[in-house]
């Protein structure tokens, strides 16, 4: 029995008596001042309201927890396999591009002289900076294999980054089975192959696993993979990576890696590593490549009425949409976590490295 402060006859405003009614019911109700604790899990009377009661609540909590975990789970389970798919096409480019180094290092021509190029003209041979080059491009490929792993969001960039490095080296290797440029007359020695199986898929191995630097080969020199520039397409990617992803707080180590591209970039024309044109066919497609993709991943809108937007007719158009599936219930924020303990520890660049 309730009571007779909180529970009146029926009076002239019955819907401030089934107010009161609920209050109680849900354990809202005063008593004399103080809050009073109480349920009633049976129908009301008249049909109006029905009780709720404190297990009915846990319950729906409880199910409410379980459908996070499980949708939370089904998430990463779909992160897993679209980076796995990236992957996939990656070994796949690598593979095709490492074929085409060889397959145009068998055909170049041996006593052709090198085309015209300006910067050949204005400037002497520098063999030495192509390993100056080599090195500014591992430099940098550290830091953004550590930009990329401490990210937030690092397997969503992998993926990024995984998709537009195997597509540029696709379209870098059907240009090189198409067209073969002449030696531009480097110190390198070209290591030709007997045309033979077993001494292609060698050079090939060879190729694959040494990424095309020298550094990492140097008994061995493959020649007529010059347009479009595979150095180039890493450098550019390396600071594109840098400067979209890293911190705001990081905008010297930015400007460093900008510089830095640029004196890489310099350094394998004035080696003879590659034309002029490499260099430039290889900056432009890269970034072109980066900003169309970005622009699609960072506004949904564009990404689903793709029937509207030109890049909906590019071939790789329906792998950007799946890759980019859940990109849109993720916060696009740069951030890089440690954790520590089992618990997330930011750290943005260290004081060094930053500039108010």
């Amino acid at each position: 029995m309730f009571p007779r402060s909180t529970v009146s006859s029926r009076s002239a405003s019955p819907q401030s008596d089934e107010h009161q009614l609920l209050e109680v019911r849900m354990g809202t109700g005063a008593v004399g001042g103080g809050s009073f604790i109480g349920v009633d899990s049976d129908a009301d009377s008249d049909g109006g309201l029905g009780g709720v009661s404190i297990c009915e609540t846990k319950s729906v909590k409880g199910e409410h927890q379980q459908s996070q975990q499980t949708s939370a789970t089904q998430l990463a389970q779909s992160e897993r396999t679209r980076l796995a798919v990236s992957f996939v096409y990656f070994i796949f480019c690598g593979v095709t591009c490492a074929y085409s180094v060889v397959f145009g290092n068998d055909r170049m021509p041996l006593n052709q002289p090198p085309l015209r190029d300006l910067v050949f003209d204005l400037v002497s041979p520098q063999f030495w900076a192509l390993s100056c080059a080599e090195l500014i491009l591992i430099v940098q490929g550290i830091v953004t294999v550590v930009i990329v792993t401490l990210h937030r969001n690092s397997s969503i960039i992998l993926r990024r980054f995984l998709f537009i490095f195997s597509t540029l080296y696709l379209l870098r290797a059907i240009c090189l089975f198409s067209t073969t440029l002449p030696f531009p007359g480097g110190d390198m020695e070209c290591s030709h192959s007997d045309g033979t199986p077993s001494t292609q898929l060698g050079h090939l191995l060879s190729v694959y696993f040494s990424a095309g630097i020298s550094l990492f080969s140097p008994n061995k020199g493959y020649c007529g993979n010059y347009f479009f520039s595979g150095h180039t397409i890493t450098i550019t990617l390396e600071y594109l990576t840098i400067h979209q992803y890293s911190p705001k707080s990081c905008s010297l180590l930015r400007s460093l890696s900008a510089l830095a591209s640029l004196m890489a970039a310099l350094f394998l024309v004035i080696s003879r590593g590659h034309y002029t044109i490499d260099i430039l066919g290889a900056y432009y497609v890269t970034t072109r490549l980066w900003w169309n993709y970005h622009a699609l991943a960072l506004n949904p809108a564009l990404r689903n009425h793709h029937r509207h937007y030109p890049p909906a007719k590019e071939i790789w158009f329906p792998l950007i949409q799946y890759l980019e599936h859940n990109s849109a219930n993720t916060p696009e924020t740069n951030e890089l976590c440690v954790n520590l303990n089992g618990k997330p520890k930011l750290k943005l660049c260290p004081p060094l490295l930053t500039t108010r």
